[in-house]
């Protein structure tokens, strides 16, 4: 079917100002959405990078802790003599009560620096008190730790000093100071520590080590009216206090190329509590330039982002875990939305303000047009009696003149016929 004029310049109408609108909006989506991928990148990388200044600043409170505990012991008298041999049970009694002096100095100290564990070591790595009673087994279950083994080296060449670390310690140590149920994350059988460790010196001589140690496995289990809080609900108050339904804090402890949960914030999704236990994807990343992922879990889909942590000692650096955000996908994409549906909103509004004037403008041109036509049909049927009127400004105006003198005209020419 043919369009009339009025159609066409309906048409014509919409798509002068349907098209370039289109365009525009188009052009500003793109830029749009490419400016908030390269900020959401930006961001989530930044806060990857506070997380692990805030994991850092907590080993730094673990050492200080350590030192302080170390000088204690030290001006007690530093290690307590091993119970001693013989017959002579008045003697006994005497390294006895140091030894429960000593343990009551660590319960105290692990009560208040609030860290799962305290232990006091001698020079070979064997734990000789720790705060929660007598050691257990062979009481070496320390005797490879990499940070009592830095430390003590250290001690040992006249430079002794506090250090704190990120460790992994297996099945026995954990079974050493009571930890094993609560470290149990899915099929993980280790424990991710924050550990500092400080030597006990006599002089410039050794005496032995204190070593502290808070387990990051569900460390949102603690007790919430512990005056420390947990490192991950540390983290998210620190980036998260305006958006704790969107922001997520994740700590994994890496094997090979599996990173598991081991302690978060992250909702486990409808079945409630948090996601511990689940692998989480992880494409490499430094301190400098953390991973980026987008993943989902039960809880909705997420863009993440992860730092290493790395186990440094003087026998290397190793990465023994991850600690990273999770940021819900739908805080980042909520302003392209906004002005996806304000540009949908502005486009329907134009078009249907196009439309209608469109089709008021072509009424107004093409209504001339309409008259002449009538016009023309009487003039053909012999109405020469009937004056043209159609009075605009434009060509259709001068062609409704012209009309109007062809029809004065062609009466003229039947009136002298019919004088004849």
């Amino acid at each position: 079917m043919k369009l009339n004029i009025r159609n066409k310049l309906i048409v014509f109408a919409v798509l002068a100002i349907i098209v370039p609108l289109g365009l525009s909006a188009l052009i500003i989506l793109y830029q749009l959405s490419s400016f908030t991928n390269e900020r959401s990148t930006e961001r989530i990388k930044s806060d990857a990078r506070v997380a692990k200044s805030v994991f850092d600043k907590r080993q730094e409170n673990l050492r200080a802790a350590a030192q302080s505990v170390a000088t204690s012991l030290a001006r007690g008298g530093g290690r307590p003599a091993a119970p001693a041999a013989g017959p002579e049970p008045q003697d006994a009694a005497q390294p006895q009560a140091a030894l429960r002096g000593t343990q009551d100095l660590l319960k105290n100290a692990q009560s208040a620096s609030q860290v799962s564990f305290v232990a006091y070591l001698d020079t070979r790595g064997k734990v000789v008190a720790q705060h929660n009673g007598a050691p257990q087994g062979d009481a070496m279950y320390f005797a490879d730790n990499v940070i009592v083994k830095d430390v003590i080296n250290q001690a040992q060449t006249r430079t002794p000093e506090a250090r704190s670390g990120a460790v992994v310690e297996d099945a026995a140590a954990l079974e050493g100071v009571g930890l094993t149920e609560r470290a149990k994350v899915g099929d993980v059988v280790k424990g991710l520590f924050l550990e500092a460790a400080a030597p006990i010196m006599s002089g410039d001589a050794i005496q032995g080590v204190v070593l502290l140690g808070q387990l990051v496995n569900k460390d949102v289990d603690v007790d919430p009216t512990a005056s420390q809080q947990s490192i991950v609900n540390e983290i998210k108050e620190t980036l998260y206090r305006d958006m704790r339904e969107e922001g997520s804090v994740v700590i994994a402890m890496s094997e090979g190329s599996d990173n598991t949960i081991v302690t978060t914030n992250l909702p486990a999704g409808a079945q409630g509590g948090v996601l511990v236990g689940r692998k989480v994807k992880d494409a490499g990343g430094t301190f400098e330039n953390p991973s980026y992922n987008e993943e989902s879990f039960p809880a909705g889909a997420y863009v993440t982002s992860f730092v290493p942590i790395d186990s440094v000692s003087t026998e290397g650096t190793r990465t023994i875990g991850r600690i990273g955000v999770a940021i819900k996908e739908d805080w980042f994409t909520a302003i392209v939305r906004r002005v996806q549906w304000t540009i949908v909103g502005v486009t329907l509004v134009a078009l249907i303000m196009a439309i209608a004037g469109a089709v008021v403008a072509a009424r107004r041109l093409t209504r001339p047009i309409e008259e002449l036509t009538e016009a023309a049909n009487r003039i053909s049927l012999g109405e020469l009696d009937v004056p043209i009127a159609v009075r605009t400004d434009d060509e259709i105006g001068t062609l409704g003149e012209s009309l109007d003198r062809m029809r004065i005209s062609l009466k003229q020419a039947i009136e002298r016929l019919r004088k004849r």
